[in-house]
């Protein structure tokens, strides 16, 4: 069990990470943070060559379809996703990335992400792991019985930026 003292060290290090995402590029008009991480999302699951559907996403990050169907018609909006109908089923409704979202995405994702690791040279990975599943660890405990048990199943998308 945690001593008062280690339990604000750490609340004070949430600070402080809020702190650094808040330094992150400034995005387009109209884009926010979560769009960006579904639109990362879409394009890596693109990039497997799969068809992607809103429940895709959804299960990739391990959040709510709802606000995964909020993000991708406001990308779709924005021009950076487009949606069509499958041919063979209506019903079933493909997400897509348009060239002006993988323009975006290379942009705010890859090159920032790539700018990050070089300026993270002295972060161990072994470190960089533990603060991912500390961080994980302790928004679960904090939801407590209403938290989701789904985790999402790329590690990469346990960066913690909820909508």
């Amino acid at each position: 069990m945690l001593d008062v003292q280690t339990a604000k060290n750490l609340m004070d290090s949430m600070y402080l990470a809020k702190r650094i995402w808040e330094q992150q590029p400034r995005l387009p008009q109209g884009m926010s943070p979560g769009m960006i991480h579904v639109l990362d999302a879409l394009v890596q699951l693109e990039s497997n060559g799969a068809m992607v559907c809103v429940s895709d996403i959804s299960d990739r990050l391990g959040l709510p379809r709802p606000g995964i169907t909020n993000s991708v018609k406001n990308l779709a909006a924005l021009g950076y996703a487009e949606k069509s109908a499958s041919p063979s089923d209506r019903r079933v409704i493909y997400v897509h990335t348009t060239a002006a979202g993988r323009k975006i995405h290379h942009q705010y994702v890859a090159e920032h992400f790539e700018r990050m690791c070089a300026a993270l040279e002295k972060v161990r990975e072994e470190d960089a792991q533990t603060t991912v599943r500390t961080l994980q660890q302790v928004y679960n405990v904090l939801l407590g019985p209403h938290a989701e048990t789904k985790q999402p199943e790329d590690a990469a998308a346990a960066k913690i930026n909820r909508h």
